[in-house]
């Protein structure tokens, strides 16, 4: 994705909008994405990445991230964070109503 650039990901009805690119932070190795998930949906399926960590940080309502291969569920509110580090297994949903 390119700054600026939004994409819908229909199987799971989130929108991603990437408001720091490396190239715009001056080649440091960070990118800020803005995630909006509809309630009652499940995000992507359980995943790892081999070369980042993931920090999800809610601005509004609720987000269910799931941690580890025992998929540890936190209920993070307006305010929380979370990281799922390099190769944790990981997930992210929303249940709220």
């Amino acid at each position: 994705m390119k700054f600026g650039q939004t994409i819908r990901k229909d199987a799971t009805g989130e929108t991603l909008t990437m408001l720091v690119s490396e190239e715009g932070n001056g080649g440091d190795e960070y990118q800020l994405y803005e995630v909006q998930l509809p309630s009652r949906q499940s995000g992507p399926p359980l995943h790892y990445h081999v070369d980042f960590a993931e920090t999800f940080t809610v601005n509004e309502g609720k987000l269910d991230i799931y941690l580890g291969k025992d998929q540890k569920h936190l209920l993070l509110q307006t305010g929380d964070n979370a990281t799922a580090e390099i190769k944790q297994p990981h997930k992210f949903a929303n249940h709220s109503r």
